[in-house]
């Protein structure tokens, strides 16, 4: 396993996407890890997205977000498999199931800690599109090493397929802007959807 692969696990949590010509392609709704929830009404995705050439479409995307984007971002997403006695990651790619398009407002290139920046996505899943919006908080910008960013992102959701009334993307993210060699953009995301009538 790569050392990018490791810091994303050890994490456990990361924007971005792998290239995937021997990994197969979003099958069908179920394809998702961790889709239900116990509380009716919920539905809990956990996948993780990398950044990928093969991706396109980001620029469009971010051409309509409400601020001016000047980082864009176009990934993967996969499934992952954790261990049942403690969480820990031990696949982080079991299926390809679907894309992720993002864009962000850097007000500051240096990635000051605490600093807060725009932040605007949309996850292409099986059962269908989520977009959400929200800012993404700077973690660190020295570990392990200096250049590689750490973030945690609060998104609401703004779009959702039907049936859904909204919820939030929360992630960890692993931000690579100066190609910081054995590392990827990426990032471990949580998307919590209420459907119609949750609660109710």
């Amino acid at each position: 396993m790569s050392p990018s692969r490791l810091a994303l696990a050890a994490l456990a949590l990361a924007v971005g996407a792998a290239c995937a010509e021997d990994r197969p392609a979003p099958t069908a709704p179920d394809a998702l890890l961790s889709v239900g929830s116990t509380t009716p009404g919920v539905r809990v995705h956990q996948l993780r997205t990398e950044e990928d050439p093969s991706v396109t479409g980001g620029a469009a995307f971010c051409a309509g977000a409400p601020f001016t984007a000047n980082v864009v971002l176009n990934a993967s997403a996969w499934s992952t498999q954790a261990r049942a006695v403690d969480g820990a990651v031990v696949n982080e790619d079991v299926q390809r199931v679907g894309t992720a398009l993002a864009c962000a407002q850097i007000t500051s290139f240096a990635f000051p800690p605490g600093r807060q920046e725009n932040f605007y996505a949309r996850f292409d899943l099986p059962e269908g599109s989520v977009t959400a919006l929200g800012t993404c908080t700077i973690i660190s910008n020295d570990v392990p090493t200096a250049g590689l960013v750490l973030a945690g992102c609060n998104l609401r959701v703004t779009d959702a397929p039907a049936g859904v009334a909204g919820g939030a993307a929360t992630s960890l993210s692993v931000f690579n802007p100066f190609r910081v060699p054995g590392f990827e953009t990426g990032s471990y995301w949580t998307l919590q959807l209420y459907e119609d009538g949750a609660g109710s």
